[in-house]
Formats: structure tokens, C-alpha cells, sequence
């Protein structure tokens, strides 16, 4: 491999990389420090008690890497996608290593099955367990709804998925109140099934014929229209991310310079910029802010916004806030 682009593709470019280097540096070692023993957090210390601070290490030099390519809007698209699927694969893999009797891999040594649903409906059923909640509100505190385009492990594979339609197709306008009934019975069941004190193997049948259904959906129809069908439509968790980052400031906006060409409506896969939504210059509440419309305008009319911040600022500090996010919720989210 050609040297120079090796000396290239280490050298930091953009000074936002750093800040990201900082703060998920810092935030990490806090944690460390001082959040629970018991169960340890990270994986490096279960293995080697001492190691986990070179775990901190890799994924402080991994934000900082990150964050200095995603930051670039030539590369959005593209290390969006790789970090995302790499976040959902190593999620995954430690759940089968779990599975196969490693329980140092599971976040409390027992198995809570990884479907995005069960973040609100395992403890409304369970009437306990409080952690993922408050992981998933700190995050959309933090990045809004980007918590669905660059963190969610279910996610990533409903967008490969849906990419490999070429050009998406837009969805049927019932999907929205679809979604809100089906997260109403979702949720409202879970609490339901605590009352009536529905055994808990009955309760694993319903978790995991919900899953399955959702697995259906991604390899049908997220494959058939190039839409993220089970994002959009099927997952609970999914609404409350887009209805509860609007409590976020970061918001993505059309300025004036549109030219009206369209572009950014292929790119969308979160139904979020029809041709419509962008005459009125806005896109719609499903907008995940993963930026990949931005990628394709050719006069940059896409942007992200923050109060009154310059784009371009505003931009530095989306990215540095969720690839930091995005590391530290790496290095301590697992089943």
C-alpha cells in the first residue's frame, strides 16, 4: 500500500477530531472511576483486571479517528455506514459469545434480549431495570434522534438492507399512525402482561415473535421499497426517538441556495425528505440527522442547525457529540 496515503489517512485534519478525543477520553475514565464495580464495565477489565484503561485508550483514539473522516461531508455516507455496522457487530458478537457460556461478555451476567423495543417494555414489564432508559434519554438528551442512525444495533442491518435497493420508494402516508397504534399496544401490552402477571416464558414467546416479525419486515419490505421499513414504521423505539429528540436543538434545515433538484430525496432513507418536504424546506419529524442528505446536495443547501450557531459550528459539534456517544456507549452498552 502506497506510504503517503497511509501518512495521509492518520493525519488529523480537523481540530473538532480532537475535541472528541477529549471528551470521550474524559467521559470514559469518569466512568471508569467512578461508576459501578459491580458488574465491571469494561470488557478489557473482566478479561485482566488493570486492562481496561487500554480499552479507554483504543476508544479515545477511535472517536478521534472517526470524527475526523465523518466530519468530512465527501465521507459521511460512507463512515456512517462502516461505524454503525461495526457498532451492531460487535454488539451482536458479544451477545453470542454470552449465549455460548462467556458471561463476562453480558452486561450483568444474564441474558435481556437485544430487540430496541424492550428498552421501555422490559421494565414496564419487569416493574425494574432501569439502565437502558436512561442510556437511551441521556443519548437523546445529547444527539437527539441520531441515536436511531448511528448507535441503535437493530438499525444498522435495516439499513444494509433497504441500500440495496438503489433508488427508495416513498411510503404510504398511513404509515405514521400505524406507528403510534402499534407502539401504543406494544408498550401499553408490556404494562398490561405485569398487571395480569403473565408468566415470563409467555412473555419471552411475545418478545420474540415481536423480533422475528421485525426481521421480516427488513428482509421484505425495507429490501423492496429501499426504505428503512422497520425504523419508520414497526419499532416503538424508533418513534420515541424522533418525538423525544425534538426536546434537542440540533435540527437539520433547507436554506435558501435549493435549487430544487431533488437529490436529497434519494439519499433519505428515513422517509423524511419528499419532494414535497423539501418545497416547504423542511423535512419531516422522522429525520434522524444522519446527515447523508447533506452529502449529496451539490450547492450545500442541507445543514445542520444549533440555537443560533454558524452551520458550519453547528455541524463541528453534532459530530463531535455523537461519535463521542457513539464510543462510549461501545465501549459500555451490551446485552
Amino acid at each position: 500500500m502506497n506510504l503517503q496515503y497511509l501518512k495521509s489517512y492518520f493525519i488529523i485534519k480537523h481540530r473538532a477530531a480532537w475535541y472528541s478525543f477529549i471528551l470521550t477520553g474524559l467521559s470514559l475514565s469518569l466512568i471508569h472511576i467512578f461508576g459501578p464495580t459491580n458488574p465491571v464495565l469494561l470488557i478489557f477489565d473482566r478479561i485482566l483486571p488493570g486492562a481496561g484503561w487500554l480499552e479507554i485508550a483504543m476508544l479515545t483514539l477511535y472517536a478521534l479517528v472517526v470524527t475526523d473522516n465523518i466530519i468530512d461531508p465527501s465521507k459521511t455516507i460512507l463512515w456512517r455506514k462502516r461505524i454503525w455496522l461495526f457498532f451492531s457487530i460487535v454488539f451482536f458478537t458479544q451477545l453470542l459469545l454470552g449465549l455460548i457460556g462467556y458471561k463476562i461478555f453480558l452486561m450483568t451476567g444474564k441474558l435481556h434480549f437485544p430487540i430496541p423495543a424492550l428498552i421501555f417494555a422490559g421494565p414496564l414489564y419487569r416493574g425494574e431495570g432501569v439502565f437502558m432508559p436512561i442510556l437511551f434519554f441521556t443519548t437523546i438528551a445529547l444527539i437527539g434522534p441520531a441515536w436511531c442512525s448511528y448507535i441503535c444495533y437493530f438499525g444498522a442491518w435495516d439499513n444494509k438492507v433497504a441500500l440495496g435497493k438503489r433508488k427508495a420508494t416513498t411510503l404510504p402516508a398511513w404509515r405514521q399512525p400505524l406507528r403510534i397504534v402499534l407502539s401504543i399496544v406494544i408498550f401499553g401490552g408490556a404494562y398490561v402482561m405485569r398487571l395480569l402477571d403473565v408468566p415470563v416464558t409467555a412473555a419471552i414467546i411475545v418478545a420474540v415473535s415481536f423480533a422475528l416479525i421485525g426481521v421480516g419486515i427488513i428482509l421484505y419490505f425495507s429490501r423492496k421499497t429501499g426504505m428503512l421499513v422497520h425504523c419508520v414504521t414497526y419499532c416503538p423505539i424508533g418513534l420515541a426517538s424522533v418525538y423525544f429528540g425534538r426536546l434537542n436543538p440540533f435540527r437539520v434545515k433547507i436554506n435558501t441556495d435549493c435549487i430544487d433538484c431533488m437529490k436529497c430525496t434519494t439519499s433519505c432513507r428515513y422517509d423524511s425528505l419528499s419532494k414535497d418536504d423539501v418545497i416547504k424546506r423542511t423535512p419531516t419529524i422522522s429525520c434522524t440527522l444522519c446527515g447523508d442528505c447533506m452529502a449529496v446536495c451539490p450547492v450545500d443547501a442541507l445543514e445542520y442547525r444549533f440555537f443560533k450557531m454558524k452551520p458550519e459550528n453547528a455541524r463541528k459539534l453534532f459530530f463531535v457529540l455523537t461519535i463521542s456517544l457513539h464510543a462510549i456507549v461501545l465501549g459500555f452498552a451490551r446485552i
